[in-house]
């Protein structure tokens, strides 16, 4: 999460067990992750997680739309 709230933009990672030691041997394997940044006044404070366990699936750009939208749903609930 540090890593997306640190840039504040939506971040998509393919395997990212390579990236992510933490996230080596979960089972089903994690093949894709879309992470995208919400904000409270301004501030990011956390992010939500889309997670593809096939490796077919491949996330988009209205996967991402999507996840934003609900991004400000996160905010209004962490307030």
């Amino acid at each position: 999460c540090g890593f997306v709230t640190d840039r504040n933009h939506s971040q998509l990672f393919h395997e990212p067990a390579r990236f992510f030691h933490q996230l080596q041997g979960l089972e089903p394997p994690l093949y894709e992750v879309l992470m995208v940044p919400f904000s409270v006044r301004g501030e990011p404070v956390g992010t939500l997680w889309a997670v593809s366990h096939r490796p077919e699936h491949r996330f988009d750009a209205e996967d991402e739309r999507l996840l934003s939208s609900l991004s400000h749903f996160a905010a209004a609930a962490h307030s």
